[in-house]
């Protein structure tokens, strides 16, 4: 689980699925780095209990003793059981199995609280940031009794700077309140670093001082070019990226602190489709509408697919349906469970003019149950269901009324258009031309012209004149002959003519503002599709000269990408400095050979204490009191440890010892191994602490012990010289204190150790290997990213040779890990 964990906390950190990758691995490895580091200083120094549980913070350490500690408790061949998790595998350690799982656990806890606050802090477009103090407040622990609404009376916004281009509002209370919305990108040192802009040229900003009012049953839309703010808007409307500055109350909940009630009551069908391709149409509208907290109903769903002429899709997979389909099913999940509020980004775009009227027809049904919000390039669907438009334009609001409103505001009035007879020569219906607009200008001294095609010509008409309309149609009826007409028609400004001349002003004014203009008043772009426009004849390029010249093409290419993104080829430089630094550490702090401290050799050394004693005595041929010989056996183990319990077995002439304890290994069915105690031949002398076998046959007294247990020879023949001591002196309180006292360490012994000598080769070859690595990705991602971006793709079709393109990014890298190799 701890890692699991510790991906989800990774996942806070970033957005893209490919750095994600990348710098989860070297997250990952720094971790691992460490594990390998602590573990061989450990081996060196023998850590203190405190200091390991500290560096257990880091599962990788943990894993790594954990697998080492399976594997010391399986030499024993009884394996990790419940009932064995407390006890140390050997009796030099103080950690147990109990302790490594204990500690995955809290490394789980901590990754979990961790991945919380991150995520509360930086929210990466899922929400809006919390300040890092956020656990602190009342609200964070306390949200209900701040989840309240504002009165409108304490909500002060600033006008719009549009003057009379806002329609008076109706006098009712709105769902939707804008004040001072802002948004600005760029702001923040990280993305200023990554992209490589610094200061004002950062910022860009998006949504500046936004105020609109959105009202109950009605559908305001929200029109505006490329770039204009729509999209962002809605970000920040739906709480998927912060404002900078400024903030919207939604049923007067205020989304920078109540977002999670406005949700509540909150359909959103965004610009993209965000589908899951394996699961139904109907499961997509039951998810969401659950997700909503609201009470699914299987005919409401069926209700809206029908209206929308998919309710045959109903059980199809998303991943199967048209991009029409997709838009309608999208719209759907907005609409389902009856959210009161509705915000609809581009909802028609990628369907048939058929499907767009079904939506229409569907959205002029439900509105009157709902606030909505809509973004559209479609002039005609904003005029047809907006009651309200606003237009925005770099970021600014310029106007916002009713569809007729705007169109008096912005319209030149009406357009009378005049189809001359096609029989008549070209040179004749220019001077029909002239011959209209001076008849026009009779009755309209500010008619004008607006465009003249082949035989057909547009005149715009004040609507001013709009009474004089009957005496001028009927005088173009009886001149039909005299003016060569075939037809003509009259029409009011349409909402794309509205748009467009917004968006003109609106560029007007931004050219003005950034100086584009000259001194003589005209725009500065024009001057340059002048010179554009001079140049006569292309001359192509042959020869060596072509590849030369494709060749220039590709390093300036290079060039100025890293000019202009130098920052990302940091990581490619700084990354090797600091592993190939933590390496020279590394092997710094290998620690020089210390004298070892004296050892004395007794039962103290091992951790289990209160364990059975057994005594094997074969009966010899002389006459021997064996009772009294297993007496003062025991009587001196007892002596040397009083918590030794005794458990005295005896054999007969004809049993022989070694056959004993071979058949008892036998029948047991398995050997031990790297005990605590010295004794390892089966599960009845497992845990016994003697580390021999008593054997009496006259002078000779033999002494058997565990070869796998630590310091078991010197013990035992301490135990038989104190016995026999004891029996020549009779004198049972004498006794031999065995000390080992080890020689003075020389310079060598630490890299002769060969744990020492294979961990530090191993981080030289680690080191070394992630150093280049990295490097090699970070190259590698230029080259990806053409090729994603199709613009490989585009620099083939335009001529380039492919060994050209690969023999010149060949040149480039080669030249870049000759400079890393030579300068690290």
């Amino acid at each position: 689980m701890s890692y699991i964990f510790h991906s989800f906390f990774l996942s806070t950190f970033l957005q893209s699925a490919t750095t994600g990758t990348l710098f989860a691995v070297l997250g990952w490895m720094l971790l691992y780095f460490w594990s390998v580091i602590f573990q061989t200083l450990d081996t060196q120094a023998n850590y203190s209990f405190s200091t390991k549980m500290i560096n257990f913070i880091n599962p990788n350490v943990v894993l790594t003793y954990a697998v080492i500690s399976v594997g010391r408790y399986e030499t024993q061949a009884s394996g990790v059981t419940w009932s064995s998790i407390w006890s140390p595998p050997t009796p030099d350690q103080e950690v147990c199995f109990a302790h490594y799982l204990l500690m995955l656990i809290v490394d789980g806890i901590i990754l979990i609280i961790l991945t919380g606050y991150v995520e509360a802090i930086n929210s990466s477009g899922e929400g809006i940031p919390q300040p890092p103090y956020f656990f602190i407040l009342p609200t964070y622990w306390f949200p209900t009794l701040f989840n309240k609404k504002v009165s409108l009376t304490n909500i002060n916004s600033k006008e719009n700077n549009i003057g009379d281009k806002n329609e008076d509002e109706p006098n009712v209370s709105p769902m939707i309140n804008i004040v001072n919305l802002t948004k600005i990108y760029g702001k923040s040192l990280i993305s200023q670093f990554f992209n490589c802009k610094f200061g004002d040229n950062a910022k860009k900003v998006a949504v500046e001082n936004l105020n609109l009012r959105l009202y109950p049953g009605q559908i305001t839309a929200l029109l505006g070019h490329n770039g204009a703010g729509k999209s962002t808007t809605f970000s920040m409307l739906t709480g998927v990226i912060p404002s900078t500055s400024g903030t919207a109350f939604i049923d007067n909940y205020d989304i920078k602190s109540n977002l999670s009630e406005i949700r509540k009551k909150l359909g959103l069908c965004p610009q993209y489709n965000t589908l899951f391709d394996t699961l139904t149409v109907m499961e997509h509208l039951e998810f969401f509408c659950k997700l909503k907290g609201r009470v699914y109903n299987e005919d409401e769903a069926i209700n809206i697919l029908e209206r929308l002429k998919i309710g045959f899709k109903a059980n199809f997979r998303a991943g199967n349906l048209s991009g029409g389909q997709k838009r309608k099913l999208s719209l759907a999940i907005a609409l389902i469970g009856g959210s009161e509020i509705v915000m609809l980004d581009e909802p028609t775009s990628g369907m048939d003019p058929g499907a767009r009227h079904d939506t229409w027809t569907l959205l002029l049904e439900e509105k009157s149950k709902r606030t909505m919000l809509l973004t559209t390039h479609f002039m005609e669907e904003a005029d047809l269901l907006g009651d309200r438009i606003a237009i925005m334009a770099h970021g600014n609001l310029q106007c916002s009324g009713s569809s007729m409103f705007l169109k008096k505001l912005y319209g030149a009035g009406y357009h009378l258009t005049i189809v001359f007879n096609k029989g008549i020569p070209l040179n004749e219906i220019h001077k029909q031309y002239k011959n209209v607009l001076l008849f026009l200008r009779t009755y309209c001294d500010d008619a004008e012209m607006h465009s003249a095609v082949g035989n057909e010509a547009t005149y715009l008409i004040s609507q001013l004149h709009r009474s004089k309309f009957s005496t001028i149609f009927k005088d173009l009826e009886g001149g039909q002959e005299k003016f060569n007409i075939e037809s003509f028609g009259v029409s009011i400004t349409t909402m794309e003519e509205v748009f467009l001349k917004v968006n003109d002003i609106a560029n007007v004014n931004r050219d003005i503002k950034l100086g584009i203009f000259n001194e003589n008043g005209t725009n500065e772009k024009n001057n340059l599709i002048e010179k554009f426009n001079d140049l006569k004849n292309i001359r192509k390029i042959s020869g060596m000269n072509y590849y030369l010249q494709h060749m220039k093409a590709m390093f300036l290419k290079r060039i100025i990408y890293f000019c202009r993104k130098w920052t990302q080829f940091i990581p490619s430089l700084i990354i090797p400095i600091l592993y190939l630094s933590l390496l020279t550490w590394t092997l710094k702090i290998i620690p020089a050979p210390k004298p070892q401290p004296e050892l004395p050799i007794n039962f103290d050394f091992y951790s289990q204490k209160n364990i059975p004693a057994n005594v094997i005595i074969q009966k010899s041929n002389d006459t021997f009191d064996n009772s009294t010989f297993a007496s003062d056996m025991y009587n001196l183990i007892e002596s040397i440890n009083p918590s030794i319990k005794i458990d005295p077995i005896y054999t007969n002439d004809t049993y022989n010892q070694n056959s004993y304890i071979k058949n008892k290994i036998k029948d047991e069915g398995y050997r031990i191994f790297s005990l605590k105690t010295p004794v390892a031949f089966n599960d009845w002398f497992k845990d016994v602490p003697i580390p021999f076998i008593g054997n009496f046959h006259l002078t000779i007294l033999n002494g058997m012990f565990n070869n796998f247990a630590l310091h078991s020879p010197p013990l035992a023949l301490n135990i038989i010289d104190i016995f026999l001591l004891r029996r020549g002196t009779n004198n049972s309180k004498l006794s031999i204190n065995v000390i080992n006292h080890p020689l003075p360490p020389s310079i060598g012994d630490t890299m002769k150790s060969s744990s020492t000598t294979t961990s530090a080769s191993f981080m030289i070859g680690y080191t070394i290997i992630v150093s280049m690595s990295m490097a090699v990705s970070t190259y590698a991602s230029f080259l990806i990213r053409e090729r994603s971006k199709r613009s490989k793709h585009m620099q083939m079709m335009s001529g380039i040779r492919p060994w050209m393109y690969w023999m010149t990014n060949l040149f480039e890298m080669y030249h870049v890990f000759y400079f890393l190799l030579e300068h690290l």
